[in-house]
């Protein structure tokens, strides 16, 4: 029975967290800052993000960083501290980055993967596995870190088609010089130095 109960603590706990998760993304109010961001509606339509033009909104919340996109409500949070002192043209390649992670829906399939490996793990255990439940849970769970380090990438490649690719790579250097690559960042997203090498070949060989 202890072994069981071993077997299914992965599962368990990670469906705790990603209950936790979800409601607190549900949770975000959604207030109107257009001072920030004017261009907005600007940039998500020549992006076509169509549902970010519809909701219109801004998500200002303390969150690690300077942006990222809530999947449930299909906006982006931004830390208004960090981000008012970006310059115009820093601040557009903030928004394009998340814009593009909406765009190629990468928190939606990331959760997705997540919640089915949860799924299939708790299941398995229900025919009395031991280990496997959590052996599948880890398998899920890493893929999903692999698939959210590529997804930088691909949102950086995209992004760099409205704006221009170099003051992105001017906020990652920055991020860089700062040590801005947290443990908990480095865990989710390639390090800045990685980012901008691929971001500078990727412009490279596409201009």
């Amino acid at each position: 029975m202890d072994l069981f109960y071993l077997g299914i603590a992965l599962p368990v706990f990670g469906s705790f967290m990603l209950f936790i998760r979800l409601i607190y993304l549900l949770r975000q109010r959604r207030n109107s800052y257009w001072e920030l961001f004017p261009e907005f509606d600007q940039l998500a339509s020549s992006m076509n993000v169509k549902m970010a033009i519809e909701s219109r909104r801004w998500e200002m919340t303390r969150i690690p960083g300077i942006a990222q996109t809530n999947p449930v409500r299909r906006s982006i949070m931004i830390d208004s501290k960090v981000f008012s002192k970006l310059d115009a043209n820093t601040k557009k390649a903030v928004i394009a980055h998340e814009l593009a992670h909406l765009k190629l829906r990468h928190s939606t399939k990331s959760y997705s993967l997540l919640i089915g490996g949860t799924v299939i793990s708790l299941v398995t255990s229900i025919t009395g596995s031991l280990i496997l439940p959590s052996f599948i849970w880890l398998i899920f769970f890493f893929a999903t870190l692999v698939l959210r380090r590529n997804y930088e990438y691909q949102a950086d490649f995209f992004s760099v088609k409205f704006v221009d690719a170099r003051y992105l790579v001017e906020l990652l250097k920055r991020a860089r010089d700062s040590s801005g690559d947290t443990v908990a960042s480095r865990i989710t997203h390639p390090s800045a130095e990685s980012r901008i090498e691929k971001l500078e070949t990727y412009t490279s060989s596409h201009s």
